[in-house]
Parts: structure tokens; C-alpha cells; sequence
């Protein structure tokens, strides 16, 4: 889950203006770092109960996108750049009373 995507390099076999590949870097699996940075636990708080949103079928104003993604919009939207797009970013919300 730790690679990223990336513009092809145009020195690769095959290459064709466009063409992104994935790359992985195997030195992350021996450093202390998580195993999965891109996965990410938030604890969504609301003066609402959880009961109450539930019966309200969780309308989509109570939060906002800040609350629910922990990656910028501007960077999910943003070109490919050097470093590279994550190719899986998720976030697990959860709230108390679940």
C-alpha cells in the first residue's frame, strides 16, 4: 500500500506521453516508520448524538470535508508531481456511541 504514482519516466520501453506507472520503494518495509501511513483513525466529534444523526440519515452538512478526509482536497486534486500521488490515502471516522 505504500506505493506511489508517478509520471513515466520517457527513457522506459514502451514509454507513450502520459503513461504513469506505480513505484514502490522497499527500504520503508526496514525503517521504524508505520507500516501504513496512508491509512489514518479519526474520532469525529458533533454536538449531535450519533442516535440522532443516524435517525437524520447522517446529512452531509454536519461536517466538514476537513473533518472527514486527513488529505487536502487541493492535493487529491493536484497534478502528478516528483514525489508522487499515494495510491491508496484512506481514513477510517468513527464516533462515540457507535
Amino acid at each position: 500500500m505504500n506505493g506511489k504514482v508517478h509520471r513515466q519516466s520517457p527513457d522506459t520501453p514502451g514509454w507513450r506521453p502520459g503513461q504513469l506507472e506505480i513505484r514502490y520503494n522497499p527500504d520503508v518495509e526496514n525503517t521504524d516508520k508505520p507500516k501504513c501511513p496512508q491509512l489514518h483513525f479519526n474520532e469525529l466529534k458533533s454536538e449531535a448524538p450519533y442516535d440522532d444523526l443516524k435517525a437524520r440519515g447522517f446529512p452531509l452538512d454536519v461536517f466538514t470535508d476537513e473533518d472527514v478526509l486527513w488529505i487536502p482536497l487541493s492535493y487529491v486534486n493536484s497534478t502528478i508531481s516528483d514525489e508522487g500521488v499515494e495510491v491508496v490515502a484512506a481514513q477510517a471516522n468513527f464516533m462515540p456511541g457507535t
